[in-house]
């Protein structure tokens, strides 16, 4: 499980690198994107989230497609 934990945390880091390196999503970050989902597949299904932690991954998910929209805006 604590490896799991820590190749969520390294993935997830790498995605913020990728991210705040380059505004145009290419195929290296839409990748890591997809490794990332499928991480916390596993994980969701090795250890089951309560509602709560649901609700909050929710709103999490939530406020970073608002920022990537409004990335989107300031782009253009």
């Amino acid at each position: 499980m604590i490896f799991f934990k820590n190749l969520v945390a390294l993935l997830s880091t790498l995605f913020l690198v990728m991210v705040l390196g380059c505004s145009d999503p290419g195929p290296a970050e839409q990748a890591g994107e997809k490794v990332d989902e499928a991480v916390e597949s596993v994980e969701e299904a090795l250890d089951p989230a309560g509602p709560a932690e649901r609700a909050g991954r929710t709103i999490d998910e939530t406020i970073e497609d608002l920022g990537e929209a409004l990335e989107a805006e300031t782009d253009d």
